[in-house]
Parts: C-alpha cells; structure tokens; sequence
C-alpha cells in the first residue's frame, strides 16, 4: 500500500540531478521533516510506516528524503522541500517533477486554490485544482476534535487516470488522514502513531 498510491507514481520526470550534503530541511507546521519523524498508517486491513530517513540538496533545493515502507522493505519516495512555509514535492521515487508540486499552500485560509500543472516521465501531463480547508478531525484512539487544515482534489489527472483526494494535517503531526478515489475505488489512510525524533542533546 503506497502513500497517494498511483498518484505518486505518476509524479515522475526523468532529468539529471546533482545530489550533495545539506543541513536539516526546514519544518513546514504541518509537515515535520526533521530525520527520523515516523507516522505508521492503517489502510483497511493494511498497515505502512513513512519515515524521513535523510536529507539532501537536490538541484538547488533542501530536501528531506520521505519513504514509504510496508513489511521491512522501502517501496516508494519521494524528496519534499519547504519554501516559504508552503511544502512542495521535487521528486517521486528519484524522479524530478517538473514543476514541483505544492502540496500544502501556507499560510493559507480556507477557499484559497491552486492549480498543478507538470509533466510526467512520459511527458504527460499532471493537472488539478487543488483547494484549501480547515475543520475539526478526531484522531485514531483520541476523544476530542483538533484543528485540521485540508487539501482537496477532486479532478487530478495523471497518467490517463482520474483521481480525487483530500489529505488533512495537524499542526506539529503532519497528515494525519488520507481519502482517496479513483475508477470506483475509495482508499482511507489514517494515521495509528507519530514519532517524533528525539530532541538534540
């Protein structure tokens, strides 16, 4: 089970890269990305980890590496940046997005959009209307309702396919939910622990 399954797939443009050390990324409040955060999700019967297991200089960009891992083996990634407080996507699994996505606009209000247009490795095009929300979520194994800030989608085409999909994050935890659809098919991905790294000495 692959975090965004397909869509991320479908992120992909292959061009050459320069790939040097780098300090830490920056942290988004919504996305921590300091080495070693961990969230473990729960998809139906299934369950996956997303770590950040390095950090790196891609192009000119300070990325911070995100895999996806699901029975001891890495089986997707993807390199995410933070620019101005809002979270882009430069690369799926090693391939670059040309342009990068922005994947969490901030700061933002709600009603605020969006629009996604990059190419794909096959030189196809990735499209969509990605719109912003805040609302109230309760977390797996919590009693009250948090504040939550939304992405959703409900016209991304990427590689001939139709997707839609709203992923919800809280602040200091990053996404926390994932709904996704697409050909009939609905996938909910919730978040089951976060781990943050330990904190510097």
């Amino acid at each position: 089970m692959k975090w965004l399954s397909g869509v991320s797939l479908a992120l992909t443009l292959a061009l050459t890269t320069s790939v040097l050390a780098a300090d830490e990324p920056k942290d988004s409040a919504y996305y921590p990305l300091r080495d070693g955060t961990t969230w473990t999700y729960k998809a139906g019967d299934s369950k996956f980890t997303v770590k950040v297991t390095k950090h790196e200089t891609v192009q000119t960009s300070n990325c911070a590496r995100v895999e996806t891992i699901q029975d001891g083996k890495s089986i997707a990634s993807e390199d995410v940046f933070v620019k101005d407080g809002s979270v882009y996507r430069l690369r799926s699994d090693d391939k670059l997005i040309d342009p990068p996505v922005l994947v969490l606009k901030q700061p933002a209000k709600a009603g605020d959009v969006w629009n996604i247009d990059s190419k794909t490795e096959a030189k196809t095009s990735l499209k969509g209307t990605f719109k912003y929300g805040e609302e109230q979520i309760t977390l797996t194994g919590e009693k009250d309702p948090v504040p939550a800030v939304t992405v959703h989608c409900d016209d991304l085409e990427a590689n001939g396919a139709r997707y839609s999909f709203t992923t919800y994050y809280v602040k200091d935890k990053g996404m926390v939910k994932q709904v996704i659809e697409a050909g009939g098919l609905k996938i909910n991905i919730e978040l089951e622990k976060y781990e943050p790294p330990p904190a510097p000495k």
